[in-house]
């Protein structure tokens, strides 16, 4: 399986509040995830917490445990992605290493079953808008 990224720049909305961040759409992610400090730092502490902790793993490999979750609306251009689950975790740093390359985690990490749920395709130039069988 080829693992295809894209870093976009996009807002976040919670209610009526409306941030914007750095988003990795990650085709290798199983979930779509946030730190909880970011969060906290653009929305404040309005999150929910999960009856049972999710034990998943970063890109470079390393395991983080997400105990809360929040649903945010995602705002990619003219294209608005609402009720979107995001895990929240504590376990996120806020450097990571990337294959020997050190960088600063993005705001959120969007993975594979969110992208298809909303329609979006990692391609070698960012992400394509799926539009039931239309391509934007």
């Amino acid at each position: 399986m080829v693992v295809m990224r894209a870093l976009v720049k996009a807002k976040l909305r919670l209610g009526s509040v409306c941030r914007d961040a750095k988003v990795l759409f990650d085709t290798g992610s199983s979930y779509t995830v946030m730190s909880s400090k970011k969060f906290v730092k653009l929305f404040g502490e309005k999150f929910y917490k999960l009856p049972k902790p999710k034990k998943m793993k970063l890109i470079n490999g390393t395991d983080i445990v997400a105990d809360k979750y929040v649903f945010l609306d995602i705002i990619v251009g003219k294209y608005s992605f609402e009720t979107i689950f995001v895990y929240i975790s504590d376990d996120i740093p806020e450097i990571i290493d990337v294959e020997g390359r050190r960088m600063e985690t993005p705001d959120l990490i969007i993975g594979a079953p969110t992208m298809d749920e909303i329609g979006i395709e990692v391609r070698r130039d960012g992400i394509a808008i799926v539009l039931g069988s239309v391509i934007i």
